[in-house]
């Protein structure tokens, strides 16, 4: 069962507080009086490895009466749409670098041009924002960066290589 699933399945009086085992630091917490917040699972998904306490505030209880560990499979991988956006962006940097190497304006002796292996692996690196976004700029030659950032958005450039972990 997906974790998302459980919580729906929560009862009022359910309160589970989910915790980076890594650095011991609650990333999120969640009620059944509430609907599920929709940055939980950027949340969860921040975190290798999570605590998910579950108590039962009912009858006032304090400790959890569940916990499970999860090890989250984090592994970003492009869509096809995500492919085909990181592929035009790439065609634009390499037609700008061209334009201005061409020009004399500048060389690309310390730079060079991203792949899509590249640009995937800076996703895995920075990471996606709150708002399951990647925004980053990229050089196209030694003094010039490309003519606007790259913006990969989860779900629509951008998923989980294992969907069914949350």
């Amino acid at each position: 069962m997906k974790l998302i699933q459980l919580l729906e399945l929560c009862s009022d009086s359910i309160v589970v507080d989910i915790v980076d085992i890594n650095t011991d630091v609650a990333i999120a917490s969640y009620d059944g009086k509430n609907s599920i917040p929709k940055y939980l699972n950027d949340c969860i998904l921040s975190a290798s490895c999570i605590n998910v306490n579950i108590k039962d505030d009912y009858f006032g209880c304090s400790g959890s009466i569940a916990t499970m560990t999860i090890k989250v499979d984090t592994e970003l991988i492009l869509t096809e749409t995500g492919r085909k956006n990181v592929e035009g962006y790439i065609r634009e940097l390499e037609s700008k670098a061209k334009e201005i190497i061409d020009a004399g304006k500048d060389t690309s002796d310390d730079t060079t041009l991203p792949t899509c292996e590249d640009i995937i692996n800076d996703v895995k690196w920075i990471g996606l924002d709150d708002d399951g976004e990647y925004y980053n700029g990229w050089s196209v030659t030694d003094h010039y960066e490309a003519d606007y950032p790259l913006l990969l958005k989860y779900g629509r450039d951008l998923k989980f290589a294992k969907e069914d972990v949350l």
